[in-house]
């Protein structure tokens, strides 16, 4: 014999939203994602009423936005080449924070970091030209040819 009341596992399988213990236990996941998403949305429209006070349409802009990160597969890679740099500095002030450190200096480090590479490259590039200038010069490279002028054993540089 079957009772017209339904038993509570069956009703949370089919309305998630009916189980009473179904926001306390995912309250934090949904606000993680409704917080974000709100935001974006906000400032899409803030923005958005900006740019139709020029008299421009938010939606082609947001269009154009749209294509210009995400349209071609160069301008996926132009997005992530760009974003690198700014995801490993978020990665280096979060990881620290997880161990209860505070990093406060996340912009500075990029910019450091940027200064050393930069200045590695080009120490590199006048190291290898050095090495290279020597080699191009050096008189093992060079013989004589059959009318004695100077040729050079291989072509390069």
């Amino acid at each position: 014999m079957t009772s017209g009341v339904a038993d509570p596992v069956e009703t949370a399988a089919i309305a998630p939203a009916a189980d009473p213990g179904f926001l306390q236990r995912y309250a934090g996941t949904i606000e993680y994602i409704l917080i974000p998403g709100a935001a974006l949305v906000g400032a899409l429209g803030v923005f958005g009423v900006f740019v139709a006070l020029f008299g421009k349409n938010p939606l082609d802009l947001y269009f154009y936005m749209y294509q210009g990160a995400f349209g071609t597969w160069f301008s996926w890679q132009n997005t992530l080449t760009r974003a690198a740099p700014l995801i490993l500095t978020a990665l280096c002030t979060a990881l620290p924070a997880q161990l209860g450190m505070v990093i406060i200096g996340g912009e500075g480090a990029l910019l450091i970091g940027a200064l050393s590479a930069t200045n590695t490259e080009h120490r590199g590039r006048r190291s290898a030209g050095a090495v290279r200038g020597g080699v191009r010069r050096s008189p093992e490279r060079h013989r004589l040819s059959h009318n004695g002028s100077r040729r050079e054993l291989w072509s390069g540089g």
